[in-house]
């Protein structure tokens, strides 16, 4: 009695009357002497379709945390539920529904911003979303194990889930390999083909190993890991803790990056289980990061987490360059080779320069967080 509106705990219509619900919804309310009508649902829900076609998504309250100030306990996954409503004069008003079919290739923010958008405009309902993506909807930071990025995602939990209901967008797992102009269609890695009339390509920027530093038919199954996909990570922590490898001290584990992931990626081992004296950032040199006042855009915090780091026994090689990788017969990552770019040209006793020195690092593992690129085989199917 205390809620000013209906809450809808079930919901059955008979098929022949499907196409009046709207009808049967603006009159349960007049009768009833109600001005809303609310709907939540959850990930462990049955979802009534024809019930959310006429339903506005409400869009969950972000709230400021104020310093000093406790922070309100996140809801549990399962508990976790996203909010429809629907009024009066809402229902009074029409509700386009657009059939396009409308495929999104990449589950980047801004792919699924894109996406959110379109499922939040209270005046129309689009039926027919497709989301293509390598890993589908990837988890939540708040959900993962292991943090391996640095948190960029613009989405709350509660908004994230959206994207996992069935009845609002359909989710394919692939990769692009080829797409058709005319006919429209895309094409995907695990043999789906798929129409289009709108095709909006949002793949993002991901971290690529360059072919000149480690062919890609070995990648992974060497010891070099891209900090990428779903896939990858899985390799890498299979990598890690099946390898008997790294019970000897030599064996380092290599991270190559100048951004915030590669100190994301540090305290992801350390987790898994790796030795603080095995790890080693190398960190080359980046105008932009380093303008900025490097990965944390604070040189005193910066040089704080590096004095923790070295306590720890983590080794820092900042402003070297890759130069080269040692495999050995059976193609498995030895070490590498990196050299110092700040270093000063050294000169011989005729005044000639010679180049500068190349410092070795034996290493059993080498994961790859520096430059982003886009994927190449969208690029190829483009």
């Amino acid at each position: 009695d205390s809620l000013p509106g209906l809450l809808v705990k079930y919901f059955y219509i008979k098929p022949i009357f499907r196409p009046h619900t709207r009808m049967f919804l603006r009159e349960s309310l007049r009768l009833l002497r109600k001005e809303v009508l609310y709907y939540s649902v959850g990930l462990q829900d049955e979802i009534y379709q024809t019930l959310m076609a006429e339903l506005t998504l409400a869009l969950p309250r972000r709230e400021m945390h104020v310093p000093g100030q406790p922070v309100a306990a996140e809801a549990e996954p399962q508990d976790l539920v996203t909010l429809h409503f629907t009024s009066r004069r809402l229902l009074s008003e029409f509700k386009t529904k657009i059939h396009s079919r409308i495929v999104v290739i990449g589950a980047s923010c801004t792919g699924l911003s894109f996406i959110y958008t379109l499922l939040a405009l209270p005046y129309i309902h689009f039926t027919n979303i497709v989301l293509i993506s390598r890993d589908g909807v990837p988890d939540h930071p708040n959900v993962s194990d292991h943090t391996w990025f640095a948190d960029r995602l613009s989405f709350l939990e509660r908004e994230y889930m959206l994207f996992r209901l069935p009845c609002k967008i359909r989710i394919i797992e692939g990769n692009l390999v080829d797409f058709e102009r005319t006919e429209k269609y895309v094409v995907t890695d695990n043999g789906y083909v798929e129409p289009y009339d709108h095709l909006v390509i949002t793949a993002g920027r991901q971290y690529t190993v360059p072919k000149e530093i480690s062919a890609p038919k070995y990648v992974a199954r060497n010891g070099v890991f891209p900090l990428g996909s779903k896939l990858m990570l899985e390799k890498l922590i299979q990598h890690v803790r099946e390898s008997e490898i790294y019970e000897d001290d030599l064996s380092h584990c290599v991270i190559y990056g100048s951004s915030l992931d590669s100190f994301c990626t540090i305290t992801a081992l350390l987790q898994l289980g790796v030795k603080a004296s095995r790890l080693a950032l190398v960190s080359p040199t980046v105008a932009e990061i380093d303008a900025e006042g490097g990965a944390f855009r604070d040189p005193a915090v910066e040089l704080k987490v590096e004095k923790l780091c070295e306590a720890m026994g983590i080794k820092f090689y900042k402003h070297h360059d890759l130069e080269r990788m040692d495999y050995n017969d059976d193609n498995q990552l030895t070490g590498i080779y990196i050299k110092n770019q700040s270093e000063v040209l050294l000169e011989d006793g005729e005044g000639s320069q010679r180049a500068r020195r190349s410092v070795e690092l034996p290493c059993t593992m080498f994961v790859y967080c520096h430059e982003k690129d886009i994927d190449p085989a969208i690029l190829s199917a483009l």
